[in-house]
C-alpha cells in the first residue's frame, strides 16, 4: 500500500503504511476471532437443543418440575411415617414401662 499524501516525508508515508497495515491485520483477526466464536456459540446452541426431545423446552420444563415436585411428596410422606412411627413406639414404651410399675406395684402391695 502507498501513501499519496504530498508534504509528507518517505518516514510518515512509511509509518502511516505501517499503521494501515497493523490496521487492516487487527480487523482481520478480530473478525477471525468474532467467525470462530460465532461458530462456538452455534454449536453450544445445538448442542444444549439435543436436551429437548422434539425441540419441547416447555415439556422438558414441566417433566422437572413434577419430578421435583413427586421428590418433594415422597420426603414429605417419609417425614409423616417417621413421625407416626416415632408417636406409635413412644406410646407404646410409656405403656410398657405403666404395665411394669402396675404389676411391681402390685407384688409390692401384696
Amino acid at each position: 500500500m502507498t501513501v499519496e499524501a504530498p508534504g509528507l516525508s518517505q518516514d510518515a508515508k512509511a509509518i502511516l503504511v505501517a499503521l494501515h497495515e497493523m490496521q487492516a491485520d487487527a480487523r482481520r483477526e478480530t473478525d477471525a476471532k468474532f467467525d470462530a466464536l460465532q461458530k462456538e456459540m452455534l454449536a453450544v446452541s445445538a448442542s444444549v437443543k439435543t436436551g429437548f426431545p422434539g425441540g419441547d423446552y416447555d415439556g422438558h420444563r414441566r417433566y422437572h418440575e413434577l419430578i421435583i415436585e413427586r421428590e418433594e411428596q415422597r420426603q414429605q410422606i417419609r417425614r409423616e411415617v417417621i413421625t407416626h412411627l416415632i408417636k406409635g413406639s413412644t406410646w407404646a414404651a410409656l405403656g410398657g414401662l405403666a404395665w411394669m410399675l402396675i404389676k411391681n406395684l402390685k407384688e409390692y402391695l401384696k
